[in-house]
């Protein structure tokens, strides 16, 4: 059974080095909203190959991305439309002709528009695009100029640091919360398959608002963690999130800026 995990980075840049992430990112973002607006106005029905050849000299020569890079583009648009391709058959439509009831599975020709890629973000290849150097101790990255080589903080128990957690592709994006570039590294490991025999308790945990978690057993003994107290503190600040946008003010724009970062660490905490 193979396990597969994100690990959060945060980088340490100069603004030099931000602001080839930007630019990378950016421009990263705009080539695959480029994509995908002429996969959406072909109907999703591009060959493969000849799909791949065409748009990757357009993507080289409209948008300066490396050859790596833009692979990733493509990868990146196709896997998204994959996705939103199982998404849209889990919702049924029903129709009824007379007595007669039938039922349908959408797809992608549900889609209104193209899928737009508004966060500055780009995906990079392992050894091809980015590494670690010094024993873990920098994260080397590609840009549209040249690599940039920085620190990093991550948790002390990170599983990147577990040589038994195998590392794969990474995300660099911008978290405007709090002004910072943060690098997404995929890791998985293999675990060895447990047989029914051996299996002795079954627990399960469900996650929820209501309740923030439930746990069951076998013996259906259910324990519930009540949500009340942080339902109470996202109450207010919705309200004070209404008073502040009803002022308008720029102090009040960065009161709200400043209360949005801590709502999230708070659920994020949570």
């Amino acid at each position: 059974m193979r396990i597969d995990l994100t690990e959060q980075i945060k980088l340490i840049t100069t603004k030099e080095e931000s602001q080839l992430f930007f630019d990378t990112c950016t421009r990263f973002a705009e080539a695959a909203t480029a994509v995908s607006e002429i996969y959406f106005d072909g109907n999703f029905q591009f060959p493969k190959k000849v799909c791949d050849q065409d748009l990757y000299q357009y993507i080289r020569c409209e948008f300066g991305l490396k050859a790596q890079m833009t692979q990733s583009v493509l990868r990146m648009v196709r896997s998204r439309y994959n996705g939103v391709k199982e998404q849209l058959k889990q919702t049924r439509v029903f129709y009824r002709d007379g007595k007669k009831r039938y039922t349908y599975h959408k797809n992608l020709q549900w889609l209104e528009k193209p899928i737009r890629f508004s966060r500055p973000q780009a995906d990079l290849v392992r050894n091809r695009d980015w590494s670690f150097r010094k024993g873990k101790t920098l994260l080397s990255l590609n840009t549209l100029e040249s690599r940039v080589v920085c620190p990093f903080q991550c948790r002390k128990d990170s599983r990147i640091f577990d040589p038994e957690w195998k590392l794969g592709g990474g995300k660099l994006v911008y978290h405007p919360s709090d002004k910072h570039w943060y690098f997404h590294v995929s890791v998985s490991k293999e675990f060895p398959d447990v047989s029914r025999e051996e299996i002795r308790q079954v627990h399960g945990h469900d996650r929820g608002i209501i309740n923030l978690t439930t746990t069951c057993d076998e013996k259906e003994e259910i324990f519930y963690e009540n949500g009340n107290k942080v339902s109470a503190v996202r109450a207010r600040y919705d309200r004070t999130r209404a008073s502040l946008q009803r002022k308008g003010t720029k102090g009040a724009k960065r009161v709200l800026k400043r209360l949005s970062g801590r709502e999230n660490g708070f659920m994020n905490d949570i």
